[in-house]
């Protein structure tokens, strides 16, 4: 059960900041946090990490789905 609460505010933390990504950063496009050496730029990625399988929506939610429910089933018979 605790496994499942962690995953939970995880989720729920990442969902948020890209809320925040969206609400804040899309409508200007970058916020230089150093001038000149570091900015947090928006950008769309289509895609898994570094873009990998871009434009496989599909194929990545199917995989996303099958592993959340394949961790699922392990916490909850584990417990």
């Amino acid at each position: 059960m605790f496994y499942i609460f962690i995953i939970t505010i995880l989720t729920g933390i990442d969902q948020w900041t890209k809320y925040l990504i969206e609400t804040q950063l899309k409508p200007i496009g970058a916020i230089p946090i150093v001038n000149d050496i570091f900015h947090l730029t928006y950008a769309r990625n289509t895609g898994a990490a570094f873009s990998i399988l871009r434009d496989k929506q599909a194929f990545l939610i199917l995989v996303t789905t099958i592993v959340v429910g394949a961790l699922i089933y392990y916490f909850t018979s584990v417990a």
